[in-house]
């Protein structure tokens, strides 16, 4: 019996030329060329590749207008000049205005607050604009949170305890001798926080 007939040669696997000028990096600079198209056409292919300058961002960069920049600017006013004012004016005031002290604190903190709400307000509405999601980050969702806290903080002083006065003495002194009660400390610890 004969062999049986080999099989006709097989041509050799053809590999893509490789230019001996391209390098052997990973970059989209030396892939592009191993590929032998331009760099602006592999960027094009593959824009997430390394060394890619158009790649797109991973997320959209937030455009800064004037709704963002006023924004920054009045809670920079509300929690850089304001908040800080009323904060410090019970502390060493009170001594020296007895009298108007608790009105200035209630302006800077009232004004302080109405700059924190606007500029929320002009937030969300610049967002709404950009057509970007609603406290979709860190910084809206705790944005938010200190809103809702500095709302309530009014609230909060207006619900505040009344002194009591201390019985007992009343015959010996022209002026009444103020003794906090127990809810008054706490009110106030917890005011100052």
């Amino acid at each position: 019996l004969p062999p049986p007939p080999l099989p006709p040669p097989s041509a050799p696997p053809v590999s893509p030329p490789v230019s001996p000028a391209c390098c052997m990096a990973v970059t989209a600079s030396c892939m592009a060329c191993k590929n032998g198209v331009s760099l602006s056409a592999f960027c094009a292919a593959k824009p997430g590749h390394a060394g890619c300058t158009t790649a797109p961002l991973p997320r959209p960069a937030m455009p800064v207008h004037g709704g963002h920049l006023a924004h920054g600017l009045l809670l920079c006013l509300a929690w850089g000049l304001l908040f800080p004012s009323g904060a410090v004016t019970p502390r060493f005031w009170k001594a020296r205005w007895p009298t108007t002290w608790l009105k200035v604190h209630k302006i800077l903190n009232l004004s302080a607050v109405a700059l924190t709400l606007i500029g929320v307000v002009v937030q969300i509405v610049a967002t709404q604009r950009d057509g970007s999601p609603h406290f979709a980050h860190t910084h809206a969702i705790l944005g938010l949170t200190l809103t809702v806290a500095v709302v309530l903080q009014p609230v909060y002083g207006y619900l505040r305890p009344p002194k009591k006065t201390s019985p007992g003495r009343r015959a010996q002194l022209p002026v009444r001798v103020q003794s906090p009660s127990t809810k008054r400390v706490a009110w106030k610890w917890s005011h100052m926080l």
